[in-house]
C-alpha cells in the first residue's frame, strides 16, 4: 500500500510518494531519512526508487515535497 511520505520509521517496508515518485525502503528508516535526500547521499539513505506516482495516487495520497514531516496536531 502506497503513502504519503510523513517521515515513517521503522523496519517497513514502506511504499511512499514524495515528489511525485514512489519510493521503498530496503532497510530500517528513521524520520530524519528523507526520500528526497537519496541521490545526494545514496549509501546512507535506505529509500529507493521504485516508479513514478500517478495522478491519481498523487491527487488522492498526497504527494508531499519538503524533506520536513508534517506535525500532526493534537
Amino acid at each position: 500500500m502506497v503513502e504519503a511520505w510523513s517521515g515513517q520509521s521503522g523496519r517497513g517496508p514502506f511504499d511512499v510518494i514524495f515528489d511525485g515518485n514512489v519510493y521503498r525502503n530496503r532497510w530500517r528508516v528513521e524520520a530524519s531519512h528523507c526520500p528526497g535526500d537519496v541521490e545526494s547521499a545514496p549509501e546512507g539513505n535506505p529509500w529507493r526508487f521504485l516508479r513514478e506516482a500517478t495522478a491519481d495516487e498523487r491527487e488522492t495520497i498526497g504527494n508531499p515535497t519538503s524533506c520536513e514531516p508534517e506535525k500532526s496536531s493534537g
